[in-house]
């Protein structure tokens, strides 16, 4: 069984591969979805070794703005409730956008932070430090010493001590870090990453804030890992935009939204200073963390129907299960499938994580080293994960996030893995992609990649699968469009 995470902690992080995510996580050097380093853009006039130190202390956190800091979870509280918590407030709040972001000092380090109101950032951080403090486990005595030592104000004290962070409410100021301190940094070097910051992500498009995202911890001192982002309700009303400020029509307001507290300080872990505010805390960190103002709780919401373990939501989709042989033509029946999906079946199909290159016509997965596969794993990112043919396949909790707004997901499994997913997902839909064993035979040799023996050996291995008896079958011996229309009509005749 897998180790629970260390600790856990709400950011906000825009959408992986989005133009934000890939800016700022190029920008630290690491991606916290993959796990895995990436090349940092140059720094003009300052040197590759002193860029790499200079933003080391933001790396291990990836990127993000602090919502709610990191925490570990109280006894008696595990990681499904947590899941279940976070997905409920994330649907009370709309999607929006935040103001211009200008790159700023923050007492020693430089950060991205809002040039303009901050309201709507400022409301979504209050309510998740009050709504999911209750999951926390008290800070322990050395960490609240260490907290202490950094010299806090009576009032950051009392913060600490009611929400387990400081820099929260009244002395909260959302911020995306940029690098950690600067205190030993000439000021030619501090010139030369404000420029280089501001001509990296001034010309991006408004940051859209669409989700909360969970990160965690594996184990103390780790990177932190974006295991899942939770997506915000869409913009239901619109209203009248404010002035000076880029959040689009009818955005920015929580579905019941607590009054929102004043931006009035900075949220970093171990550090904080506000620009231009009075009683700015000290520093003495650099992973951005932030918290809110309370509001009422409503009853958390109970398991109902083909949720994941671990979820704890009800669900209103239908979780699909495709598997079948080697030359069954599974890949190429689920790639027909999506170009001739009819309006009234909404079906998502769940894009896997995979140890293995992305091939000229392979399925568009996500690529990952062995090293990061494992990181993922330990992280408790995937909903579902398997082995096969020397490979390692996940599908990360997002993907199935669709089944919670009633949409169907459709996940390309593994047979083996078959009895694991089913423990998981008991109203799972199975479909069993075959075809006749000479049809199997004739398209594995083609393929090339095996010898006469190892292809036979895989036919055998088919004809002595038996599929439960509940499963789907759907022959694809002939034409695509046949095999395709039959799983359509089994799929329809299904549907609840």
């Amino acid at each position: 069984m897998t180790e629970a995470p260390h600790r856990f902690a709400i950011y906000f992080a825009p959408r992986a591969h989005s133009p934000w995510w890939l800016a700022g996580s190029r920008w630290l050097g690491r991606c916290a979805e993959l796990g895995e380093p990436l090349p940092q853009p140059q720094v003009p006039g300052l040197s590759t070794p002193d860029q790499h130190r200079l933003t080391k202390a933001p790396r291990r956190y990836g990127w993000h703005g602090t919502l709610k800091a990191p925490f570990t979870l109280a006894p008696g509280v595990d990681e499904a409730r947590l899941r279940a918590e976070l997905r409920a407030l994330a649907g009370e709040f709309e999607a929006f956008s935040l103001p211009p972001l200008e790159v700023a000092m923050l007492d020693d380090f430089l950060a991205l932070v809002p040039d303009g109101d901050a309201q709507a950032i400022d409301a979504l951080a209050a309510a998740c430090v009050t709504r999911l403090q209750p999951l926390a486990a008290p800070l322990a005595p050395a960490e609240l010493e260490r907290r202490r030592a950094a010299g806090l104000t009576p009032e950051e004290d009392a913060l600490l001590l009611r929400w387990g962070y400081p820099f929260v409410l009244e002395r909260f100021r959302f911020h995306l870090s940029l690098t950690g301190s600067l205190k030993d940094a000439t000021p030619a070097a501090i010139d030369a990453l404000k420029e280089a910051a501001r001509h990296r992500f001034d010309t991006l498009p408004a940051c859209r804030v669409d989700n909360l995202s969970l990160f965690v911890e594996p184990r103390p001192g780790a990177d932190f890992m974006l295991v899942e982002q939770m997506a915000l309700a869409p913009v239901s009303r619109p209203a009248a935009p404010k002035a000076n400020s880029t959040a689009a029509e009818g955005e920015g307001t929580p579905v019941s939204r607590p009054a929102a507290p004043k931006a009035n300080g900075t949220a970093a872990e171990g550090e904080g200073t506000p620009v231009s505010r009075p009683a700015a805390p000290k520093a003495n960190g650099t992973a951005a963390e932030g918290e809110g103002t309370p509001v009422s709780r409503p009853a958390a919401p109970k398991a109902n129907g083909t949720a994941a373990e671990g979820e704890g939501t009800a669900v209103k989709g239908r979780l699909v299960y495709v598997m079948g042989p080697s030359g069954a033509g599974k890949d190429s029946l689920i790639a027909w499938l999506k170009d001739h999906l009819p309006p009234h079946l909404p079906l998502h199909l769940a894009r896997r994580t995979i140890t293995r290159p992305i091939r000229h016509g392979d399925e568009q997965h996500l690529s990952v080293s062995e090293q990061a596969f494992a990181l993922l794993h330990q992280a408790q990112a995937f909903a579902l994960d398997w082995q096969a043919n020397g490979l390692r396949y996940g599908v990360r909790h997002d993907e199935l996030a669709p089944l919670h707004r009633g949409k169907w997901v459709l996940v390309n499994g593994s047979r083996a893995y078959l009895p694991h997913a089913l423990a998981r997902f008991p109203q799972l839909t199975v479909v069993h992609v075959t075809a006749s064993l000479e049809v199997l035979r004739q398209r594995l040799l083609a393929r090339g990649r095996e010898t006469p023996d190892m292809v036979e050996a895989r036919v055998q291995r088919a004809l002595a699968y038996l599929p439960p008896p509940h499963a789907i079958e759907v022959r694809n011996d002939g034409d695509l469009a046949d095999a395709g229309a039959q799983l359509l009509r089994a799929l329809a005749r299904t549907a609840p």
